[in-house]
């Protein structure tokens, strides 16, 4: 580095105010000295100022009151003798006087006094008497005066002043090409491009902060760029000495500004806080932006971060929740939201502000009817920092389930923590069910129902009704993988209990293996109360089983309804199970924009790490962007769970499904068909047979058909068929008659293929009608009927329209524009 030359300037940009003095030095030395004041606001360089004349004028006396003045007063320290209390102010002044003709008879004599603002009133008074007699003097006075106009006394003491000064200087802020300056003489290096304007910037032109900052730069390993936090050095204690210099309620101002920056408080808030009038904080906020500490008004922000990081861990955690508190009573008085005034309160810590956790939890159930599952999870920990030990236990099970959404396993420790104070304080585990699912999605399904089976003995000698929730709750869990599931239903069916609860469990197991109808599979589920077999109103738990049944069922309508309703206990205390369920309901109505909508929050952005969201949830909004033709996407959001999967959980199942979509939509078909018959294996694994949960044979069969290998093809559609046939519904059915039809021998079954559209019809959904009219369409353009044909296809683009699926608008409009592009039956995407 180079080494800074000692003979350069200790100050820029005040060649204008050493030209003045140098003239006042001159005329001194003819016998024509004087006062010269130099005022400015604290930080501007009239410290370095009188430094570089005392440089330039090495005889010079230099008097520093920042200490404060002698016990007598600062007329003692420029006379260098003792002065008595008992000695009038004339005697001082001629005293004075007569010392500085003797100071002066050998030549010129330079009195620098730095720190004025600390002259004592009897000083004060001496020195304005003396200031005159200065005039015919070879002596000239630079006094250095803060201006604070906050202190009656020193406004006065310029009033006094100023008028017998020769000359008055007000330094100015450094322009960026004097911070340049600044910065090579303190580093010996060039200043790097952009840098110096950002300094200006953040130190609001002042001198003492621009040349603390850069000395703090200097010392970082990156030191091309302004952060927005530094650690302790120069900057701060500059920061921290000037905030002494100014007046206690401007200081109080900057501080709550400081500490309430990150929600860009209003005027009224920030007065709230500093318990002044909005129009006294209004005004002083207009100053600040005035002299460059303020990049706004309304509201007030600072012109950058590192300014109001600084102040706020300059204060004391006290004086700062003082400020939040005060802020958030206004907020809240105002008629503010609860996310608005709990913004004030995130950093509070301690049961003594326990009286705000109810707004904290109404905080947070706003921002999850707005999707905001972050920000509700920083609302709940912020919660359960500030709450009252009898509450602590609801917001950990509360915070645990919202984890599920984003890190499970943050939301683990929470369940753990909870479960455990509920089993000591022998109370309502309603941490279990969550707990066992995170433990299940993480590896251990047989520690989760090994936990489970262990809380629910113990619960029901104590709770009968709390044992209840948990039996009614426990299929959410065992249903995650196969073994577990396998093991559960076993077991029920061993005990040939006849309950409300293992009966619907029951029933939801037979759909699986399709024993009965979809309409009979409906009539013996509980649903409603039968005193006779003791059943009462459906336990909440189980309207999850009822929302999958009407789904498989066909009526989507009702599926969706009870999907909607975001009610925790209604899914087995799992509401991510519902919001999955939901989501699959809105896929079968194609209905692909809801579901990016509702569960982006969730899964939140590519490549974000700090998050783990649900494998499932993953899938959905893949096959969400597959069907609105954003193949790319889907492809990246499927790659980014592949490390972190369980590949024991039902939810990776939807993942190899939603794969074998997308293989297909490319025209992969070999990759399609090892995806699909993946799943029908998983599938098979659990026991579920039923080609309303994933249609994997009828799937993997078009695709067989496409690779010309019909007579697999055949037997795959066959096989579901049957199936479907037995589960009876116009949806199950129809799309496996698709299948059979184009798996025919020699082509196509035209009458096949027809009877599947006439069936999908029935269907509360368009999704799989789309592809079933294309293949018809192009069937009734080969054997000679165009006109059918047509008709079909502005069928199938109209609901194609309804669902914003582009790919088939896009296949269509080539059709419609393009009719010597038709392409054969059979050769269309599986949908």
């Amino acid at each position: 580095m180079q080494k800074p030359d000692s003979a350069a300037p200790l100050v820029f940009e005040r060649d204008q105010e050493l030209t003045r003095i140098a003239a006042w030095t001159e005329r001194a030395t003819a016998g024509s000295g004087g006062l010269v004041v130099i005022s400015g606001r604290p930080g501007f360089g009239k410290t370095q100022l009188l430094d570089e004349l005392a440089r330039r004028v090495p005889d010079a006396r230099r008097v520093d009151l920042w200490d404060g003045a002698p016990p007598l007063g600062a007329i003692t320290e420029l006379l260098g003798i003792e002065v008595s209390a008992q000695d009038s102010d004339a005697r001082l002044v001629e005293t004075l006087h007569a010392k500085l003709i003797q100071d002066s008879s050998a030549g010129l004599h330079v009195v620098l006094v730095d720190g004025g603002e600390h002259l004592d009133e009897r000083s004060a008074r001496v020195l304005t008497a003396v200031a005159p007699r200065l005039r015919r003097m070879r002596v000239l006075l630079v006094l250095a005066l803060d201006e604070r106009p906050w202190e009656p006394a020193i406004l006065d003491l310029h009033a006094r002043l100023e008028p017998l000064a020769v000359a008055i200087l007000r330094p100015s802020g450094l322009s960026v090409a004097a911070i340049e300056g600044l910065y090579e003489r303190r580093t010996g290096t060039t200043c790097p491009p952009g840098l110096a304007a950002d300094i200006q910037q953040v130190t609001a032109d002042i001198p003492l902060l621009a040349g603390a900052l850069i000395t703090d730069l200097v010392a970082l390993r990156d030191h091309d760029r302004i952060p927005e936090y530094l650690p302790e050095g120069c900057y701060s204690r500059s920061i921290s000495r000037l905030l002494g210099r100014y007046s206690p309620h401007g200081v109080a101002m900057l501080r709550a500004l400081a500490v309430l920056a990150d929600v860009a408080p209003t005027i009224e808030v920030l007065a709230a806080a500093c318990d002044e009038p909005a129009g006294v904080i209004q005004h002083r906020c207009e100053l600040l932006a005035a002299s460059g500490i303020l990049t706004s008004v309304t509201p007030p922000v600072f012109r950058h971060p590192l300014i109001g990081n600084t102040i706020r861990w300059l204060g004391g955690r006290e004086d700062t929740d003082r400020i939040r508190i005060a802020a958030a009573e206004q907020a809240r008085s105002a008629g503010y939201s609860a996310r608005q005034v709990a913004a004030y309160l995130r950093d509070l810590v301690g049961v003594q502000y326990a009286r705000w956790t109810v707004v904290l939890l109404d905080a947070a159930e706003e921002c999850l009817r707005h999707g905001l599952i972050i920000d509700a999870v920083r609302h709940l920990a912020a919660a359960l920092r500030i709450t009252a030990p009898t509450g602590r236990d609801d917001i950990l099970v509360r915070l645990g389930q919202l984890e599920l959404w984003t890190n499970p396993a943050a939301a683990r420790a929470h369940l753990e923590e909870a479960l455990h104070s509920q089993r000591t304080r022998e109370v309502a585990p309603t941490a279990l069910i969550p707990l066992a699912w995170t433990m299940s999605t993480r590896w251990q399904s047989g520690a989760a129902m090994a936990l489970l089976d262990e809380v629910l003995a113990e619960t029901a000698e104590r709770n009968p009704l709390a044992a209840k929730s948990i039996r009614a709750a426990s299929w959410a869990v065992a249903g995650l993988t196969s073994a577990s599931w396998r093991d559960y239903v076993a077991a029920l069916r061993g005990a040939e209990s006849t309950d409300q609860i293992t009966t619907a469990i029951l029933t939801w197991d037979d759909a699986f293996r399709v024993r009965h109808t979809a309409f009979e599979t409906l009539a013996r589920f509980p649903a409603e109360p039968d005193p006779a077999r003791g059943w009462e109103v459906l336990p909440q738990q189980l309207i999850g089983l009822l929302a999958h049944l009407s789904m498989w069922s066909g009526d989507l309508a009702l599926a969706r309804r009870l999907s909607e309703q975001r009610k925790d206990h209604h899914f087995g205390t799992i509401d991510v199970y519902r919001l999955i369920l939901h989501s699959e309901v809105l896929l079968r109505c194609g209905d692909y924009r809801r579901v990016l909508r509702e569960v982006a929050p969730t899964v939140g952005t590519l490549g974000d790490e700090s998050i783990r969201p649900p494998l499932a949830l993953v899938a959905q909004y893949a096959h969400a962007l597959l069907g609105l033709g954003r193949l790319t996407e889907a492809e990246q959001w499927l790659d980014s769970v592949t490390e972190h999967a369980n590949p024991e959980t039902w939810e990776w199942t939807v993942v190899i499904h939603v794969k074998g979509l997308l293989c297909a939509a490319r025209g992969d078909s070999r990759q399609a068909i090892a995806h699909f018959l993946d799943c029908g294996r998983r599938v098979g694994a659990v026991g579920i047979r039923n080609p309303a949960h994933i249609p994997w044979r009828s799937s993997a069969a078009m695709e067989l058909v496409r690779l010309g290998e019909r007579a697999q093809a055949r037997e795959l559609a066959a096989a579901e068929l049957e199936l479907a046939e037995q589960w009876d519904t116009p949806g199950t059915i129809g799309r496996a008659l698709r299948a059979m039809a184009s798996a025919a021998p020699g082509g196509v079954d035209a009458e096949l293929l027809d009877r599947a559209v006439g069936l999908l019809r029935r269907y509360d959904s368009p999704v799989e009608l789309i592809p079933a009219l294309l293949e018809l369409a192009a069937v009734r353009h080969d054997s000679g009927d165009p006109e059918r044909a047509v008709e079909l296809r502005w069928e199938a683009r109209s609901h194609a329209e309804t669902i914003g699926a582009t790919r088939y608008l896009e296949l269509i409009g080539d059709l419609l524009g393009a009719t010597a592009r038709i392409p054969s039956a059979g050769s269309l995407p599986t949908g």
